[in-house]
């Protein structure tokens, strides 16, 4: 279930993820912070989530039980365009499996289209980046998706072909002209992955970002939003381990597991001398916000937030 710490007033509140929040002020510095109890609710699945954590087998059958209504109610959905039908299952699916999300910042308004740059781990980078928008995302992705992981590729694809997602393909530079003209002249919001590629767990690969899709919001004057996403487990899809998706996505049943998204602030293109100078202050943004978040979230939900 999303949760977005915005407030700054003291008291505590009952979560509808079945934590309890208590806000409060640190000793030595006026800052908000959050501090997570478990409830009543979470101690009554308790004995089912050590078994979890216990046997990964029963992790994984408990994924594909979870996951197989996922498969036909948002291939309906997508269908029939419904974007909020696709996240509402998302958020039983993520909440069965119990997983958190939560929304550090705040998005750009839908008045001025932005690019969303972030880096990559699974599948569910995109409802997760999508729940925390108010607006629909059209996400760039690899046209070779269906053929590198048959029947999940396929589902995916088909849900980014019904939701009108832009496709390129890899190495190819024709395609990558497409794509940098789409996004210059895209009238809605555009999601990139700039790593070009998922990675097994760990901060942004910077010798991956590229900075194609930079110079195409520097030449248009479109506004960047970046977006650093962390999960306190190890979800990725890296190349070591990117053909068993299942098992990776039951990891999220090994302890409770927070998908974190600090929205860093919007960059305009009339800041930066070029794209590739955008790219470089990008790199240092995401950089660092990804360790502050895996300093302040690793330890969930024991942790103060």
């Amino acid at each position: 279930m999303m949760r977005t710490i915005a407030s700054r007033e003291k008291g505590v509140c009952e979560g509808r993820d079945g934590y309890r929040l208590e806000k409060f002020e640190r000793p030595r510095k006026n800052s908000l912070c959050v501090r997570v109890h478990r409830t009543r609710r979470d101690t009554r699945m308790g004995m089912f989530g050590r078994l979890l954590e216990a046997h990964g087998k029963l992790r994984v059958v408990y994924t594909l039980l979870c996951f197989l209504p996922v498969v036909p109610s948002t291939l309906v959905f997508s269908a029939l365009g419904s974007l909020r039908g696709m996240l509402l299952v998302w958020r039983l699916f993520s909440t069965a499996l119990g997983m958190r999300s939560i929304r550090v910042g705040t998005p750009p308004p839908s008045e001025e289209p932005a690019v969303w740059v972030a880096n990559h781990f699974n599948w569910f980078d995109v409802p997760v980046l999508q729940a925390v928008a108010p607006y629909q995302l059209h996400v760039v992705v690899k046209a070779d998706l269906a053929v590198e992981s048959s029947l999940v590729g396929r589902i995916v694809a088909t849900w980014c072909r019904n939701l009108g997602y832009v496709f390129y393909t890899r190495g190819d530079k024709k395609s990558g002209a497409t794509v940098r003209s789409k996004i210059a002249g895209f009238p809605g919001a555009i999601l990139v992955f700039v790593e070009g590629t998922a990675q097994a767990y760990g901060p942004p690969m910077l010798d991956k970002i590229r900075s194609g899709s930079f110079e195409a919001a520097f030449d248009a004057g479109k506004l960047v939003q970046p977006c650093c996403i962390y999960y306190n487990a190890r979800v990725g899809l890296g190349w070591e381990n990117e053909r068993n998706g299942l098992k990776q996505t039951a990891r999220i049943c090994e302890k409770p597991t927070v998908a974190v998204v600090q929205l860093c602030p919007p960059l305009r293109p009339r800041d930066f001398a070029s794209g590739d100078a955008m790219a470089e202050h990008v790199k240092l943004v995401l950089t660092e916000t990804y360790a502050a978040l895996e300093k302040r979230y690793q330890s969930w939900p024991q942790t103060q937030l």
